[in-house]
């Protein structure tokens, strides 16, 4: 049954990647977004969309782009049926949300990937599907593995504050993050601040979201080290 819709986001500015986009593959001007960066041959967001259209209970993928970038999402996105584009918005949530909207309405599940990971695995897409089906919403992440800081800002520099423990308590999240559309949309219009994740908003509403373990190979693209 078909009844899951894909929203990657692939909207941002890219701004700390600081390399751009190869003209002579993807035939525009330099430009910053990590999404169409080449990699092993092609762009990043291919590697999500590949993931997601191999998946059978997958009915659409919508991808929430930088308005500047309709016409080269096009170009990667023609050969395929099931795939259209969204104008994301200033922040992630208006990306996400203008993203949502856009969903078939018969869809029961919404997965949420961001495009700068372009390494997550069939298997745990479908993991995470298998636990959202169970219990309403559930998200990738990993366990913490250094000591976390906390800091203060000052004039001198960065000063801790505290350090966070017990470390065993603390995961790392990733996408995708996955959730029933009635949740999803309800949490964002009932709730609707700027949060950095979907599953925030989940949470603030009360809602149980479970953790699926994830890979360390899921990284997001931040930096140029990142696809070396």
């Amino acid at each position: 049954m078909k009844d899951i819709s894909v929203i990657i986001v692939a909207a941002g500015e890219s701004k700390r990647m600081g390399m751009g986009i190869r003209p002579e593959i993807i035939g525009t001007p330099p430009r910053l977004r990590k999404p169409f960066l080449m990699l092993k041959g092609k762009p990043v967001l291919r590697y999500s969309i590949d993931i997601f259209r191999g998946i059978p209970s997958v009915k659409e993928i919508i991808i929430a782009v930088n308005s500047k970038d309709t016409q080269i999402t096009e170009k990667i996105i023609k050969r395929f049926k099931g795939i259209k584009t969204v104008v994301g918005g200033a922040r992630r949530v208006d990306s996400v949300f203008n993203a949502l909207m856009a969903t078939d309405n018969q869809s029961r599940i919404i997965l949420v990937h961001d495009a700068a990971r372009p390494f997550v695995s069939r298997r745990d897409v479908l993991r995470l599907i298998n636990q959202v089906r169970q219990s309403g919403a559930a998200i990738l992440a990993v366990p913490v593995k250094d000591t976390i800081k906390k800091v203060r800002i000052q004039d001198i520099g960065y000063r801790i504050q505290e350090t966070i423990t017990p470390r065993e308590s603390l995961w790392v999240a990733q996408t995708p993050q996955g959730f029933r559309r009635d949740w999803l949309i309800r949490a964002y219009q009932d709730i609707g601040v700027n949060v950095t994740d979907d599953a925030s908003l989940v949470e603030m509403m009360g809602l149980p979201v479970r953790i699926v373990r994830g890979s360390e190979e899921n990284i997001k693209i931040t930096t140029k080290a990142d696809i070396k």
